[in-house]
């Protein structure tokens, strides 16, 4: 039994051998040292974790109730089979085993995370941001956890510690666009124009086409009473997007040149944008959207 234990410490603390193999080939290794030695808590655990990030959390269950026979109540297990249980859904499970491994010694991203997402769904919002809260704390660099707990406040109504949440992100990650695309959007819900014309000001200088954002901007001035700074806007992005695709044919600048047409009253170069958008990427379902809501068709002539 010690011998198992110290093992498992071993194969957790260590980097893996297989790191930047495919998960079949690792796992398919893995079950070959198996054979050999079928009751090897490392291996059983790594198989365990391989087999839920594959998708197959049943199978992932089946090596940790093996595991768990040999260094019972290991707080590894715990962990991974929390994180099992909750890609089956099985929340109430999940989190009796997330609590128990957060209860016995220091805390990880991903079970804290885990646990988050748990109570997100179940409702608990309160307790949801608390994990999420200590994940960021754990994992600073991390977009997507600032990102969530920004947007369950949101969810929430709780409008003030959103807004403290995506600038405590913004300090922490000062290159992350998303996050202050996600900020400007909360701004507009809240009807704080000024502000988020403040923060798009602030980022166009960090992002090298700008378009997007000249058109976002636009949006937003108009919302405020400002046509003749939005019309200035959406020209400044007509100019750059010609200039783009000039260069290179895209479809995706295609669809913001159409955008920008749109907003200009030029709805017939939209059109002819979008359709040119459809020719050469049949499923890009923004283009798609929009030259329906002009009455368009897609190159194969059905409704688009």
């Amino acid at each position: 039994m010690l011998r198992g234990a110290s093992l498992l410490l071993l194969l957790l603390s260590a980097p893996t051998a297989w790191a930047h193999v495919g998960l079949d080939v690792e796992i398919a290794e893995i079950g070959q040292r198996l054979e050999m030695s079928p009751d090897d808590p490392g291996l059983l655990l790594r198989r365990a974790e391989l087999y839920r990030l594959q998708g197959k959390p049943e199978l992932s269950l089946v090596d940790l109730d093996h595991a768990q026979a040999v260094v019972p109540g290991h707080r590894s297990l715990l962990l991974e089979r929390g994180l099992a249980l909750a890609a089956q859904h099985e929340h109430a499970r999940a989190e009796r085993d997330l609590d128990a491994f957060l209860a016995s010694g220091p805390g990880t991203r991903d079970a804290h995370v885990a646990r988050a997402e748990i109570r997100a769904a179940d409702g608990r919002a309160d307790d949801a941001v608390a994990d999420y809260t200590t994940a960021i704390a754990l994992r600073p660099q991390e977009p997507d956890l600032h990102l969530a707990r920004a947007r369950l406040l949101e969810g929430a109504g709780r409008w003030d510690e959103a807004e403290a949440a995506y600038r405590q992100a913004m300090g922490e990650l000062a290159g992350a666009v998303v996050i202050r695309r996600a900020y400007v959007e909360l701004l507009v819900k809240r009807q704080k124009h000024a502000e988020a014309v403040a923060l798009i000001d602030a980022i166009l200088p960090r992002v090298p086409v700008k378009a997007d954002w000249y058109l976002r901007r636009a949006e937003i001035l108009e919302a405020a009473g400002q046509p003749r700074a939005a019309h200035r806007d959406r020209m400044t992005a007509l100019r750059e997007l010609n200039a783009l695709l000039a260069r290179r044919p895209d479809a995706l600048r295609r669809v913001s040149r159409a955008r920008a047409y749109l907003a200009l009253g030029r709805r017939e170069e939209a059109r002819a944008d979008l359709e040119a958008a459809l020719k050469s990427s049949p499923r890009l379902e923004p283009a798609r959207k929009l030259l329906g809501s002009l009455g368009g068709t897609n190159p194969k002539g059905t409704p688009g």
